[in-house]
């Protein structure tokens, strides 16, 4: 037996979709949260070296193959993680850039880093030790990573998608 048109129009008034409206404000709350993070937050880039070693006087001396010219600077931050047996990392040394020699646009860039700690570094670093360089480069958004991998923003610099050198550009 079908039901009255105004029995219908009687539950439609009665039901105010309180659930409804609910679930459409988390959503948009979350999807606020969502924008806020990927416009607003901060990630930093870094640039790690193709090999690094300690010298005699404790400075470290690292070459880095994928370093474009100025993206690596005098004053920058850096950190080193001894690489000890069997690969295992277990402490990292704040550094600083304090010279960068590039003899030539195919030949690797060698940067000399400082450590920064008011401890003694001798058994920390010693002379031939091997370490891993990490430099930090620039903070930049997630919106902005996606605009550079999209290549929307050609002024700046690209993401890798490859720990491999680019060849044949």
């Amino acid at each position: 037996m079908p039901t009255p048109f105004a029995n219908t129009l009687r539950s439609l008034n009665a039901d105010r979709f309180h659930a409804s409206l609910i679930g459409l404000g988390v959503a948009l709350v979350l999807v606020i949260a969502w924008g806020c993070w990927f416009f607003l937050a901060r990630m930093t880039m870094y640039e790690v070296s193709a090999s690094a070693v300690v010298a005699g006087d404790g400075v470290v001396i690292a070459e880095f193959t994928a370093a474009k010219p100025g993206r690596i600077r005098r004053g920058q931050a850096a950190w080193l993680y001894p690489v000890r047996d069997g690969g295992k990392q277990r402490v990292n040394v704040p550094a600083v850039v304090f010279d960068i020699t590039r003899p030539s646009s195919s030949e690797p860039a060698r940067v000399k880093l400082f450590p920064v700690l008011d401890r003694d570094l001798s058994e920390m670093l010693p002379e031939g030790q091997k370490v891993r360089v990490e430099i930090e480069v620039e903070s930049v958004s997630p919106a902005v990573l996606v605009l550079r991998t999209s290549g929307l923003l050609v002024d700046t610099p690209g993401v890798a998608l490859s720990p491999q050198p680019q060849r044949g550009r």
